[in-house]
């Protein structure tokens, strides 16, 4: 007998594609496949009675057909973490990526990838893998938690393409557990700006050898990669002013910014300027060569640059035994944001100062920080003229 129409089959609210559902004249409704298999469009009836055994039977029909495309090439040993030793190279010889989006992709597969899913085989990672994986990561941003998940949904892709697994999980885990693998904790990491009591309680818990970088950040609203790049002949004493050269990498040297309106040149406060002041007299202990003009002026003991690490780890002991809670190092440059905008400086003035790319970024800070509420209420109040 003659089947009407197909009428497309839904998994979790999103449809399931190439999956059909038909009925009979006589009322009996069956499932079908229709979609590319092998190179040619191809309509399969299942012997599947229920949608379920129709999800689970169009899983096999398409693993068949993955390993019919890659019969010779799998290595059925491969593990994730070797997988992930050849795609970092492949990373590193496409032109493609600019050395900025190279570093992140490749400091997520190592922090977060790698340790992991490192022991696991490539070939066994499925869609309930990914979903595990994307629910034990650590408390972060919803947008980092994306980007991880992205990253390792770019490497399993290219390894697809290059024959050395069936799948990207990712994609299958997307369409299966769309929700589990979305991050909500966002508001943990709302803006923090200190009040000028707090800043002073913070900094003054800081050890002696990374006060002096976050009592500059403090003053400037550098982030903490461009601070860590400064070398005293970025700082033109007399001017009182600052070039920024560029961001601290990994790896000892200075990147370009990420974007070009970053790298430009801003004044100092006074403040900020005895901060430079007192490094050099220190550092000149050393020897003259210490205070050169591509000398860096925050460093340790060796005289290697500090690294963003352990800054920030000295920063969360400091705020959590003077404030009760571990700050980021970012709240220092929404504090910076907030005493502009309590010292009522216009948002062009501001953004310069920033740097933001994007006069409603700073818009955005301006509306969002949390500082002293009793200044920010006699603001409101002034501005109604009461």
């Amino acid at each position: 007998m003659a089947a009407r129409k197909r009428i497309p089959v839904e998994s979790r609210g999103r449809r399931v594609p190439g999956l059909y559902q038909r009925t009979t004249e006589d009322g009996r409704s069956f499932f079908e496949y229709r979609a590319r298999l092998n190179g040619r469009v191809v309509t399969r009836k299942l012997a599947a009675s229920s949608k379920t055994d129709a999800l689970a039977e169009l899983e096999r029909l398409r693993a068949e057909s993955r390993r019919v495309d890659h019969p010779a090439s799998l290595d059925r040993r491969l593990t994730v973490a070797r997988l992930a030793e050849q795609w970092r190279a492949a990373v590193d010889a496409d032109l493609a990526y600019s050395p900025r989006t190279r570093e992140d992709l490749l400091r997520r597969l190592d922090l977060h990838i790698v340790p992991r899913l490192g022991r696991a085989k490539a070939c066994e990672l499925d869609a309930y893998a990914v979903r595990k994986f994307a629910r034990q990561l650590p408390p972060m941003r919803a947008k980092t938690h994306r980007n991880v998940i992205s990253v390792l949904s770019a490497m399993l892709a290219w390894a697809v393409a290059e024959g050395l697994v069936e799948t990207n999980a990712v994609a299958r885990a997307r369409e299966r557990f769309s929700r589990d693998l979305r991050r909500t904790d966002a508001e943990r990491f709302e803006p923090r700006a200190l009040t000028d009591a707090e800043l002073e309680l913070a900094v003054g818990r800081v050890g002696a050898t990374y006060r002096p970088i976050v009592s500059f950040i403090a003053e400037t609203g550098a982030r903490v990669s461009e601070a860590l790049a400064v070398k005293f002949g970025d700082v033109d004493l007399r001017a009182r002013t600052w070039t920024i050269a560029g961001q601290l990498a990994d790896d000892g040297s200075v990147r370009v910014a990420k974007t070009p309106g970053s790298m430009t040149t801003v004044p100092l406060s006074a403040a900020a300027i005895a901060i430079v002041r007192e490094q050099r007299r220190k550092v000149m202990r050393r020897g003259f060569e210490s205070v050169a003009a591509n000398a860096f002026v925050f460093t340790g003991r060796n005289g290697q640059p500090l690294t963003r690490r352990n800054t920030l780890r000295a920063w969360q002991v400091a705020t959590n035994a003077a404030l009760g809670e571990p700050l980021r190092l970012h709240d220092l440059r929404t504090t910076f944001a907030s005493r502009l905008a309590a010292n009522n400086v216009d948002v062009a003035t501001a953004q310069a100062l920033l740097r933001h790319a994007r006069p409603s970024t700073t818009l955005d800070v301006y509306t969002r920080v949390r500082g002293d509420v009793a200044a920010r209420l006699e603001r409101m109040r002034k501005a109604l003229g009461g």
